[in-house]
């Protein structure tokens, strides 16, 4: 039997993946009341990546699309910013797949969700070790504009340069999805 679990979701056009982090700025007041429930009951919420739609509402009627696959997201600090908006910084806590979804009446996503397990790490090659120490030597040249948010496994080394690589936001959610880092 499946161990499903009931998340919020904020549909994004970005990934969140595991041991990442996500900063957002929050005004649409369904997602200021999902903080709230969130912080006040110490549970993640889900970050799914939209297929179609607007990550803010545009009617009653949105029709948003998004991948089956996605990452919880646990809040780990929060501010009210100089613009007015809510700003949180989050972490990435595991990979969830969507069981079941449906929007509430004020417009929040809520799914029902399987956790997944942990991606295994495979052992590299000759040449991920040179890929490795290359990306190494030019992540140091750009060490204060990179944050460095999950550990380089094969998978962590794809999004960390997914910046400098044309990679679409679909290619990376594929990885998301992947049962293990090959």
């Amino acid at each position: 039997m499946k161990d499903v679990t009931l998340l919020p979701l904020f549909p994004l056009h970005t990934v969140l993946f595991p041991g990442g982090h996500l900063p957002l700025r929050i005004f649409e007041t369904r997602y200021i009341d999902m903080v709230r429930t969130c912080l006040r009951e110490g549970r993640p919420f889900g970050v799914v990546l939209l297929k179609q739609g607007s990550e803010v509402r545009q009617s009653d009627d949105d029709l948003s699309e998004f991948y089956d696959v996605g990452a919880g997201a646990v809040i780990v600090d929060t501010d009210l910013g100089t613009d007015g908006m809510l700003h949180i910084e989050t972490q990435g806590q595991g990979r969830f797949r969507v069981l079941r979804s449906w929007s509430e009446r004020d417009g929040l996503f809520r799914a029902e969700v399987e956790w997944l397990p942990e991606a295994t790490i495979v052992t590299r090659s000759n040449a991920d070790e040179r890929l490795r120490d290359f990306l190494l030597r030019i992540m140091e040249d750009a060490a204060p504009l990179i944050r460095m948010p999950f550990s380089m496994t094969r998978f962590g080394w794809c999004i960390a340069c997914s910046n400098a690589c044309p990679l679409s936001w679909k290619t990376v959610s594929g990885y998301l999805a992947q049962s293990d880092s090959t």
